[in-house]
Protein backbone atom coordinates (compact mmCIF):
# COMPACT_ATOMS: atom_id res chain seq x y z
CA UNK A 1 0.00 0.00 0.00
CA UNK A 2 1.58 3.42 -0.69
CA UNK A 3 2.11 5.93 2.08
CA UNK A 4 -0.23 8.41 2.87
CA UNK A 5 1.06 12.44 2.12
CA UNK A 6 0.22 15.78 1.26
CA UNK A 7 0.06 17.05 -2.49
CA UNK A 8 -1.25 19.30 -4.63
CA UNK A 9 1.27 19.84 -7.63
CA UNK A 10 4.22 21.06 -5.51
CA UNK A 11 2.79 20.85 -1.84
CA UNK A 12 5.14 22.14 1.53
CA UNK A 13 3.64 22.18 4.88
CA UNK A 14 5.33 25.56 5.58
CA UNK A 15 8.03 27.84 4.65
CA UNK A 16 11.72 28.25 6.68
CA UNK A 17 14.02 29.41 4.23
CA UNK A 18 16.76 28.51 7.37
CA UNK A 19 16.23 24.90 7.29
CA UNK A 20 18.97 22.72 7.01
CA UNK A 21 18.87 20.67 3.67
CA UNK A 22 19.69 17.14 4.32
CA UNK A 23 20.12 16.04 0.58
CA UNK A 24 24.03 15.71 -0.21
CA UNK A 25 24.42 18.01 -3.32
CA UNK A 26 20.88 18.62 -3.90
CA UNK A 27 21.88 21.68 -6.71
CA UNK A 28 24.29 19.00 -8.23
CA UNK A 29 27.14 22.11 -7.51
CA UNK A 30 30.23 20.22 -6.46
CA UNK A 31 31.88 17.13 -8.57
CA UNK A 32 34.55 14.90 -8.47
CA UNK A 33 35.24 15.51 -11.95
CA UNK A 34 33.33 17.77 -14.96
CA UNK A 35 31.30 15.20 -16.96
CA UNK A 36 33.16 14.36 -20.56
CA UNK A 37 30.30 12.59 -22.35
CA UNK A 38 26.98 10.36 -21.58
CA UNK A 39 26.16 8.43 -18.45
CA UNK A 40 28.58 10.22 -16.02
CA UNK A 41 25.78 11.25 -13.15
CA UNK A 42 28.31 9.72 -10.62
CA UNK A 43 30.70 12.53 -11.52
CA UNK A 44 28.54 14.85 -9.28
CA UNK A 45 29.05 14.18 -5.71
CA UNK A 46 26.85 12.29 -3.47
CA UNK A 47 24.51 11.13 -7.17
CA UNK A 48 24.69 7.50 -8.66
CA UNK A 49 23.12 5.67 -11.23
CA UNK A 50 21.01 2.41 -9.30
CA UNK A 51 22.77 0.20 -12.18
CA UNK A 52 25.98 0.77 -11.00
CA UNK A 53 26.93 2.10 -14.47
CA UNK A 54 29.25 5.63 -14.17
CA UNK A 55 29.25 5.45 -18.16
CA UNK A 56 27.51 4.61 -21.16
CA UNK A 57 26.56 1.12 -21.24
CA UNK A 58 24.06 0.59 -23.84
CA UNK A 59 20.36 -1.23 -22.69
CA UNK A 60 21.30 -0.24 -19.13
CA UNK A 61 20.36 2.64 -16.69
CA UNK A 62 23.07 5.34 -16.90
CA UNK A 63 21.75 9.00 -16.46
CA UNK A 64 23.74 11.93 -17.45
CA UNK A 65 25.43 14.80 -15.11
CA UNK A 66 25.64 18.11 -17.07
CA UNK A 67 27.50 21.45 -15.87
CA UNK A 68 28.40 24.81 -17.70
CA UNK A 69 31.78 24.00 -17.17
CA UNK A 70 31.88 21.07 -19.41
CA UNK A 71 31.84 21.30 -22.76
CA UNK A 72 29.75 19.39 -25.74
CA UNK A 73 26.79 17.74 -25.67
CA UNK A 74 26.93 17.91 -21.47
CA UNK A 75 27.79 21.27 -21.46
CA UNK A 76 23.91 23.55 -20.97
CA UNK A 77 22.66 24.58 -22.64
CA UNK A 78 23.06 22.79 -25.85
CA UNK A 79 22.55 19.10 -24.32
CA UNK A 80 22.38 15.88 -26.26
CA UNK A 81 18.74 15.86 -25.88
CA UNK A 82 17.57 19.26 -25.56
CA UNK A 83 18.26 23.06 -25.01
CA UNK A 84 17.84 23.71 -21.16
CA UNK A 85 19.87 25.57 -18.52
CA UNK A 86 19.89 24.48 -14.95
CA UNK A 87 17.58 25.73 -12.99
CA UNK A 88 20.54 27.85 -10.83
CA UNK A 89 23.92 27.48 -10.62
CA UNK A 90 26.43 25.32 -12.83
CA UNK A 91 24.83 21.84 -12.30
CA UNK A 92 22.01 19.41 -13.24
CA UNK A 93 21.31 15.80 -13.46
CA UNK A 94 18.69 13.99 -16.40
CA UNK A 95 17.36 11.13 -16.87
CA UNK A 96 15.23 8.92 -19.25
CA UNK A 97 12.16 6.75 -17.22
CA UNK A 98 10.56 5.37 -20.05
CA UNK A 99 11.00 4.61 -23.56
CA UNK A 100 8.26 4.39 -26.65
CA UNK A 101 11.34 1.76 -28.61
CA UNK A 102 12.07 -0.30 -25.33
CA UNK A 103 9.81 -1.71 -22.96
CA UNK A 104 12.08 -2.64 -20.48
CA UNK A 105 14.60 -0.03 -20.23
CA UNK A 106 14.40 2.83 -17.98
CA UNK A 107 17.08 5.43 -15.39
CA UNK A 108 16.83 6.25 -12.05
CA UNK A 109 18.70 8.93 -10.25
CA UNK A 110 19.90 8.23 -6.35
CA UNK A 111 20.93 10.24 -4.03
CA UNK A 112 21.82 10.05 -0.56
CA UNK A 113 20.75 12.19 2.69
CA UNK A 114 23.24 13.33 5.12
CA UNK A 115 21.31 12.15 8.17
CA UNK A 116 18.79 9.52 8.54
CA UNK A 117 15.08 10.86 8.04
CA UNK A 118 13.55 10.66 12.06
CA UNK A 119 10.28 8.19 12.08
CA UNK A 120 7.14 10.64 12.70
CA UNK A 121 8.89 13.80 11.83
CA UNK A 122 6.96 15.40 8.89
CA UNK A 123 9.49 17.00 6.05
CA UNK A 124 9.36 18.88 2.89
CA UNK A 125 10.54 17.43 0.23
CA UNK A 126 10.83 19.65 -3.03
CA UNK A 127 12.38 19.99 -6.96
CA UNK A 128 12.50 21.02 -10.07
CA UNK A 129 11.94 19.29 -12.96
CA UNK A 130 11.92 20.54 -17.01
CA UNK A 131 12.19 18.50 -19.80
CA UNK A 132 13.80 21.60 -21.78
CA UNK A 133 13.40 22.36 -25.85
CA UNK A 134 14.08 18.86 -26.70
CA UNK A 135 13.81 17.36 -30.51
CA UNK A 136 14.37 13.74 -29.56
CA UNK A 137 12.37 12.65 -26.28
CA UNK A 138 8.66 14.42 -27.25
CA UNK A 139 6.43 12.07 -24.58
CA UNK A 140 5.42 12.94 -20.58
CA UNK A 141 4.29 10.38 -18.52
CA UNK A 142 2.86 9.60 -15.17
CA UNK A 143 4.06 8.04 -12.45
CA UNK A 144 7.53 10.02 -11.57
CA UNK A 145 8.29 8.89 -8.18
CA UNK A 146 10.19 9.96 -5.52
CA UNK A 147 11.45 6.70 -3.57
CA UNK A 148 12.96 6.68 0.11
CA UNK A 149 14.83 4.09 1.29
CA UNK A 150 17.44 2.41 3.97
CA UNK A 151 19.29 1.29 1.94
CA UNK A 152 20.62 2.02 -1.42
CA UNK A 153 18.72 1.08 -3.96
CA UNK A 154 19.65 -1.40 -7.56
CA UNK A 155 19.02 -1.69 -10.53
CA UNK A 156 19.70 -4.64 -12.95
CA UNK A 157 20.64 -3.04 -15.94
CA UNK A 158 17.93 -1.30 -17.17
CA UNK A 159 15.14 -3.03 -15.59
CA UNK A 160 12.31 -1.57 -13.42
CA UNK A 161 13.21 -1.17 -9.96
CA UNK A 162 10.60 -3.31 -7.64
CA UNK A 163 9.96 -0.80 -5.02
CA UNK A 164 6.74 0.91 -4.42
CA UNK A 165 8.01 5.37 -4.10
CA UNK A 166 6.75 7.27 -1.09
CA UNK A 167 5.80 10.20 -3.52
CA UNK A 168 4.51 10.29 -7.09
CA UNK A 169 3.65 13.31 -9.29
CA UNK A 170 -0.06 12.56 -10.38
CA UNK A 171 -1.16 12.84 -14.26
CA UNK A 172 1.05 13.38 -17.08
CA UNK A 173 4.03 16.16 -16.89
CA UNK A 174 5.67 17.68 -19.65
CA UNK A 175 7.35 21.15 -19.54
CA UNK A 176 9.35 22.71 -21.82
CA UNK A 177 10.46 24.98 -18.52
CA UNK A 178 11.30 24.28 -14.79
CA UNK A 179 8.43 23.50 -12.36
CA UNK A 180 8.90 23.15 -8.85
CA UNK A 181 7.21 20.03 -6.85
CA UNK A 182 7.23 20.30 -3.08
CA UNK A 183 5.45 17.60 -1.24
CA UNK A 184 5.21 16.76 3.16
CA UNK A 185 5.86 13.51 3.87
CA UNK A 186 6.22 11.86 7.11
CA UNK A 187 8.30 8.49 7.23
CA UNK A 188 7.82 5.21 8.87
CA UNK A 189 11.54 4.29 8.49
CA UNK A 190 14.81 6.17 9.06
CA UNK A 191 15.55 6.66 5.44
CA UNK A 192 19.02 7.78 4.00
CA UNK A 193 18.70 7.51 0.36
CA UNK A 194 16.16 9.10 -2.20
CA UNK A 195 15.70 8.10 -5.85
CA UNK A 196 13.43 9.41 -8.30
CA UNK A 197 12.34 7.44 -11.70
CA UNK A 198 9.55 5.46 -13.06
CA UNK A 199 9.01 2.48 -10.33
CA UNK A 200 5.71 0.86 -12.49
CA UNK A 201 5.58 -1.41 -15.54
CA UNK A 202 5.53 0.18 -18.82
CA UNK A 203 2.14 -1.03 -19.28
CA UNK A 204 0.82 0.92 -16.43
CA UNK A 205 2.52 4.04 -17.18
CA UNK A 206 0.44 6.80 -19.15
CA UNK A 207 1.93 8.73 -21.57
CA UNK A 208 1.19 11.45 -24.12
CA UNK A 209 3.14 13.16 -27.10
CA UNK A 210 3.38 16.88 -25.80
CA UNK A 211 6.77 17.75 -27.65
CA UNK A 212 7.00 19.36 -30.72
CA UNK A 213 9.57 16.91 -32.78
CA UNK A 214 10.56 13.56 -32.19
CA UNK A 215 9.81 9.80 -31.24
CA UNK A 216 11.99 8.37 -28.63
CA UNK A 217 10.62 8.73 -25.48
CA UNK A 218 10.57 11.13 -22.04
CA UNK A 219 13.75 12.59 -20.80
CA UNK A 220 13.34 14.80 -17.50
CA UNK A 221 16.06 17.06 -16.18
CA UNK A 222 16.39 17.51 -12.53
CA UNK A 223 17.91 19.94 -10.04
CA UNK A 224 17.96 22.04 -6.73
CA UNK A 225 16.47 19.28 -4.64
CA UNK A 226 15.33 19.70 -1.13
CA UNK A 227 14.65 17.70 2.20
CA UNK A 228 14.26 19.74 5.35
CA UNK A 229 12.25 19.41 8.79
CA UNK A 230 8.76 21.21 8.32
CA UNK A 231 8.32 24.38 10.33
CA UNK A 232 5.03 25.20 11.13
CA UNK A 233 3.77 28.95 11.30
CA UNK A 234 2.78 30.49 14.62
CA UNK A 235 -0.65 30.37 13.61
CA UNK A 236 -0.43 26.27 13.67
CA UNK A 237 -1.68 26.04 9.98
CA UNK A 238 -2.48 22.07 9.91
CA UNK A 239 -3.84 22.29 6.81
CA UNK A 240 -3.79 23.96 3.40
CA UNK A 241 -5.36 22.52 0.47
CA UNK A 242 -5.76 23.55 -3.45
CA UNK A 243 -7.41 21.92 -6.41
CA UNK A 244 -9.47 22.58 -9.01
CA UNK A 245 -12.92 22.99 -9.21
CA UNK A 246 -13.63 21.19 -12.62
CA UNK A 247 -15.00 24.46 -13.94
CA UNK A 248 -11.26 26.65 -14.70
CA UNK A 249 -11.10 28.13 -11.30
CA UNK A 250 -9.10 27.05 -7.96
CA UNK A 251 -11.14 25.96 -4.86
CA UNK A 252 -8.65 27.12 -1.72
CA UNK A 253 -9.08 25.93 2.05
CA UNK A 254 -6.69 25.87 5.00
CA UNK A 255 -7.26 25.15 8.78
CA UNK A 256 -5.75 26.08 11.82
CA UNK A 257 -5.19 24.82 15.13
CA UNK A 258 -4.77 27.68 17.07
CA UNK A 259 -4.09 31.81 16.43
CA UNK A 260 -2.97 34.44 18.05
CA UNK A 261 -2.91 37.72 17.41
CA UNK A 262 -3.94 36.62 13.54
CA UNK A 263 -5.31 40.27 11.70
CA UNK A 264 -5.88 38.41 8.22
CA UNK A 265 -4.59 35.89 5.45
CA UNK A 266 -3.29 37.47 1.89
CA UNK A 267 -4.25 35.23 -1.27
CA UNK A 268 -1.10 35.16 -3.37
CA UNK A 269 -0.94 33.45 -6.64
CA UNK A 270 1.77 32.61 -9.25
CA UNK A 271 2.54 31.27 -12.62
CA UNK A 272 6.01 30.58 -12.26
CA UNK A 273 6.31 29.96 -8.47
CA UNK A 274 8.37 33.17 -8.06
CA UNK A 275 6.46 35.97 -8.84
CA UNK A 276 3.44 36.44 -6.42
CA UNK A 277 0.47 38.64 -7.05
CA UNK A 278 -1.97 39.33 -3.94
CA UNK A 279 -5.63 38.13 -5.09
CA UNK A 280 -7.64 38.26 -2.15
CA UNK A 281 -7.52 38.69 1.19
CA UNK A 282 -9.27 36.54 4.16
CA UNK A 283 -10.50 38.05 7.74
CA UNK A 284 -8.40 36.31 10.53
CA UNK A 285 -9.66 34.83 14.11
CA UNK A 286 -7.30 37.29 16.02
CA UNK A 287 -6.68 35.10 19.07
CA UNK A 288 -8.46 31.32 18.80
CA UNK A 289 -7.63 28.34 20.81
CA UNK A 290 -9.74 25.99 18.92
CA UNK A 291 -9.74 24.87 15.42
CA UNK A 292 -10.89 27.95 12.54
CA UNK A 293 -11.75 26.50 8.92
CA UNK A 294 -11.00 29.00 6.10
CA UNK A 295 -12.44 28.93 2.58
CA UNK A 296 -11.50 30.77 -0.97
CA UNK A 297 -12.03 30.75 -4.35
CA UNK A 298 -10.04 31.75 -7.79
CA UNK A 299 -12.35 32.02 -10.29
CA UNK A 300 -10.01 33.00 -12.98
CA UNK A 301 -6.19 31.40 -12.79
CA UNK A 302 -4.38 31.33 -15.54
CA UNK A 303 -4.48 27.43 -17.84
CA UNK A 304 -1.63 25.60 -17.01
CA UNK A 305 0.11 25.20 -13.56
CA UNK A 306 -0.91 28.27 -11.07
CA UNK A 307 1.03 28.41 -7.54
CA UNK A 308 -0.85 29.51 -4.54
CA UNK A 309 0.57 30.55 -0.98
CA UNK A 310 -1.14 32.33 2.06
CA UNK A 311 0.51 35.68 3.25
CA UNK A 312 -0.30 35.41 7.25
CA UNK A 313 -0.73 39.34 8.65
CA UNK A 314 -0.55 39.46 12.74
CA UNK A 315 -2.02 42.50 14.48
CA UNK A 316 1.52 44.33 15.35
CA UNK A 317 1.64 44.08 11.16
CA UNK A 318 4.46 40.92 11.10
CA UNK A 319 3.92 38.94 8.14
CA UNK A 320 4.52 35.34 7.58
CA UNK A 321 4.18 33.04 4.76
CA UNK A 322 2.98 29.53 4.07
CA UNK A 323 4.15 26.96 1.97
CA UNK A 324 3.39 26.76 -1.83
CA UNK A 325 0.44 24.81 -3.32
CA UNK A 326 0.13 24.34 -7.23
CA UNK A 327 -2.84 23.25 -9.38
CA UNK A 328 -2.84 22.39 -12.78
CA UNK A 329 -5.74 23.77 -14.67
CA UNK A 330 -6.92 22.47 -17.67
CA UNK A 331 -9.77 23.73 -19.66
CA UNK A 332 -10.20 20.89 -22.10
CA UNK A 333 -12.98 19.14 -20.29
CA UNK A 334 -15.68 22.58 -20.17
CA UNK A 335 -14.98 24.86 -22.89
CA UNK A 336 -15.16 24.25 -26.45
CA UNK A 337 -11.71 23.01 -28.60
CA UNK A 338 -10.34 25.97 -30.57
CA UNK A 339 -8.81 25.68 -34.30
CA UNK A 340 -5.55 27.37 -35.37
CA UNK A 341 -4.48 27.17 -38.36
CA UNK A 342 -1.81 26.61 -39.81
CA UNK A 343 -0.31 24.29 -37.30
CA UNK A 344 2.91 24.37 -36.97
CA UNK A 345 3.46 28.10 -37.48
CA UNK A 346 5.64 30.56 -38.10
CA UNK A 347 3.72 33.73 -39.57
CA UNK A 348 -0.09 34.54 -39.97
CA UNK A 349 -2.75 32.26 -37.70
CA UNK A 350 -6.62 31.71 -38.73
CA UNK A 351 -8.51 31.67 -35.35
CA UNK A 352 -10.90 29.16 -36.03
CA UNK A 353 -14.29 29.37 -33.10
CA UNK A 354 -17.04 26.79 -32.66
CA UNK A 355 -20.30 28.55 -34.00
CA UNK A 356 -21.73 28.78 -30.48
CA UNK A 357 -18.57 30.35 -29.09
CA UNK A 358 -18.21 34.36 -28.63
CA UNK A 359 -14.93 35.46 -28.03
CA UNK A 360 -12.95 39.24 -27.97
CA UNK A 361 -9.51 38.68 -27.27
CA UNK A 362 -6.84 35.71 -27.57
CA UNK A 363 -4.39 34.71 -25.14
CA UNK A 364 -1.07 32.62 -26.18
CA UNK A 365 0.59 31.21 -23.27
CA UNK A 366 4.28 28.95 -22.95
CA UNK A 367 4.33 25.87 -20.63
CA UNK A 368 4.60 27.75 -17.79
CA UNK A 369 1.22 29.53 -18.18
CA UNK A 370 2.76 32.88 -19.03
CA UNK A 371 0.76 34.55 -21.23
CA UNK A 372 3.43 35.68 -23.73
CA UNK A 373 1.10 37.24 -26.26
CA UNK A 374 -2.86 38.95 -25.91
CA UNK A 375 -4.61 40.10 -29.18
CA UNK A 376 -8.11 41.84 -29.63
CA UNK A 377 -10.14 39.71 -32.01
CA UNK A 378 -12.40 41.03 -34.67
CA UNK A 379 -14.83 39.43 -37.57
CA UNK A 380 -11.47 38.03 -39.34
CA UNK A 381 -10.35 36.26 -36.65
CA UNK A 382 -6.76 36.66 -37.83
CA UNK A 383 -3.30 37.51 -36.18
CA UNK A 384 0.24 37.36 -36.53
CA UNK A 385 2.31 35.79 -34.14
CA UNK A 386 5.91 37.33 -33.98
CA UNK A 387 8.69 36.89 -32.00
CA UNK A 388 8.25 33.88 -30.09
CA UNK A 389 10.44 30.89 -29.62
CA UNK A 390 10.38 27.26 -31.41
CA UNK A 391 8.07 24.89 -29.16
CA UNK A 392 4.72 24.45 -28.06
CA UNK A 393 2.00 27.39 -26.61
CA UNK A 394 -1.30 26.93 -25.52
CA UNK A 395 -4.15 29.71 -27.36
CA UNK A 396 -7.23 30.64 -25.50
CA UNK A 397 -9.98 32.30 -26.22
CA UNK A 398 -11.43 34.65 -23.78
CA UNK A 399 -14.95 36.86 -23.63
CA UNK A 400 -15.38 38.97 -21.57
CA UNK A 401 -12.85 37.93 -18.96
CA UNK A 402 -13.59 34.05 -19.05
CA UNK A 403 -12.02 31.26 -21.16
CA UNK A 404 -14.77 29.51 -23.47
CA UNK A 405 -12.16 28.04 -26.03
CA UNK A 406 -8.66 26.49 -25.85
CA UNK A 407 -6.51 25.33 -29.12
CA UNK A 408 -2.55 24.46 -29.37
CA UNK A 409 -0.01 26.22 -31.61
CA UNK A 410 3.17 25.26 -32.23
CA UNK A 411 5.77 27.65 -33.67
CA UNK A 412 8.63 26.51 -35.76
Amino acid sequence: MRRAFQFCWGLAAALDAGAQNLVVNGGFETYSALPTTYSQVCYASGWSSPSGYCSLVVGCGSPEYYNTGSSGGVAPPSTYWATVMPHTGHGMVGFAPWYWTNTTFREYVRGSLTTPLVPGQTYDVGFWLTNGVSTIHPYGIDHIGVAFSTAPLTQSCGAQIAYTPQIEIPGVFYSTTWQYFTFSFTPTAAYSYICFGNFVPWGSTTYQILGASGNSGSYYYLDDVTVQPSVLLPIELIRFDASADGHGGTDLEWVTASEQGNDHFVVERSVDGQLFTAIDEVAGAGDAQTMQSYADHDASPSPGLNYYRLRQVDLDGHERLSGMRSVWIDHSGWIAELLVRPLPANGPLQVLLPASVSADRLLVLDGSGRTVLEFVLGDRNAVTIDGLAAGPYAAIAMNRGCPTAQGRIIVL
